[in-house]
This record gives structure tokens, C-alpha cells and sequence, in this order.
């Protein structure tokens, strides 16, 4: 198993830090470890990517409904639905498998963004990312505390999270200029191209 070989694989390195010994495990930040927090900083950039592009954007006809933020925020409800089972899911199923389902289908989803033009399938589809969404996030959150060392776990949950938040925040940028004025189709497909490339990399942790 992947776990047990980064346990066995892990280095300490001892450095100088104000006349203290301060250890860095390797094994918190390289291996299997590091690909998870790159997995999650690409996966986080894919989603601000398309923030600000939602709800301008979202299925041509549906950008003017004025239920449109309905159909905007409805991902949380799928969030939330399958963050209730996701933890138990990756249990039995492995973590692995939660992050790449997650990744494809929240790439799936993204795309459709740009496809449909009723609200209510808008809706649907950000129902759809919102279980991908989540799936994601719990498998790698679980996976991040399996694959680090017991006793620097939280030093690995804090470089995870600084990479899921690292990407949001610089993804919006990207994708402004990725969406010029009305590239909405082209936004879509990059962020779609980033959930994707966090599965890949999930591949190998």
C-alpha cells in the first residue's frame, strides 16, 4: 500500500533553527504526500478559475433568469448531501478513489455549464459538482492524515490547506484573463482541464 511505503520511505532532516534542533519530515511534504497537496492546489485553482465566471457565464439564456443565483449556489446542496457518506464511502473504498471520482465529476459537470440553457439543468449540474466537490475534499483530507507521519499530521493538514486555498486565490485571476469578455466556453473547458489534472496526479498518491 501507498501508505505504508511513504511511512517506510519518510527521512528526517535536522536543521538549525535559533540554536534549536527543529525537524522537517520529508514524508509531510514529498512522495506520495506532496502529490496530494499538488493534486489539491490544482484542483483548488480550477474552481477560482471559474468563480468569477459564475453566474455571467453560466448557459447564455440562463445568465438573465432571475433565479439564476438558485442555480448558482445549488452545489452546496450536493455537498452537503454527499459529505454525509462521503468519509464512510473512502472507508470502505479507499480515499483514492474518492479523489478521482471527485475530480471527473466535477470536470463533467463544469463543462455543462457551458451547455445548458434552462435554470433547472443548471441546477443539476451544480448539484453534480457539488457531489464532486465534496468527494473530493474528504478524500483528500482523509488521505492527507493516512499518508503523514502520526505525529506531524497537522503540519501536513496545514500545507494541504494552504494549497486548496493557495489555488482558489489565484485561480480567479487566471481566470479573468482566460475569459476576456465573453470566453465563457473556453473557461469552463480550463477549469474542467484542472479537476482533471488533480485526478491524474491522485493517481500516483
Amino acid at each position: 500500500r501507498a501508505y505504508a511505503g511513504v511511512h517506510r520511505a519518510r527521512e528526517a532532516l535536522a536543521h538549525r533553527v535559533g540554536g534549536r534542533a527543529v525537524t522537517v519530515d520529508a514524508a509531510v511534504v514529498a512522495g506520495a504526500p506532496g502529490l496530494l497537496i499538488d493534486a489539491e492546489a490544482v484542483f483548488g485553482a480550477g474552481l477560482g478559475v471559474r468563480r468569477d465566471a459564475l453566474p455571467a457565464g453560466a448557459g447564455g439564456a440562463v445568465a438573465v433568469a432571475d433565479l439564476l443565483p438558485v442555480g448558482v449556489g445549488a452545489f452546496a446542496f450536493g455537498a452537503v448531501i454527499l459529505r454525509t457518506y462521503a468519509g464512510r464511502i473512502g472507508d470502505r473504498a479507499g480515499r483514492r478513489i474518492l479523489i478521482i471520482a471527485g475530480a471527473l465529476i466535477v470536470a463533467f459537470s463544469t463543462v455543462l455549464y457551458g451547455v445548458v440553457d434552462e435554470l433547472w439543468w443548471l441546477v443539476v449540474a451544480r448539484i453534480v459538482s457539488g457531489i464532486g466537490e465534496a468527494a473530493f475534499f474528504v478524500g483528500a483530507a482523509t488521505m492527507i492524515t493516512d499518508l503523514a507521519p502520526v505525529e506531524r499530521r497537522g503540519e501536513a493538514i496545514s500545507y494541504w490547506s494552504i494549497s486548496v486555498y493557495g489555488g482558489i486565490t489565484f485561480g480567479p485571476a487566471f481566470g479573468d484573463f482566460v475569459a476576456g469578455d465573453d470566453r465563457y466556453g473556453l473557461t469552463w473547458a480550463v477549469s474542467a482541464a484542472f479537476a482533471l489534472a488533480a485526478g491524474v496526479l491522485a493517481l500516483f498518491t
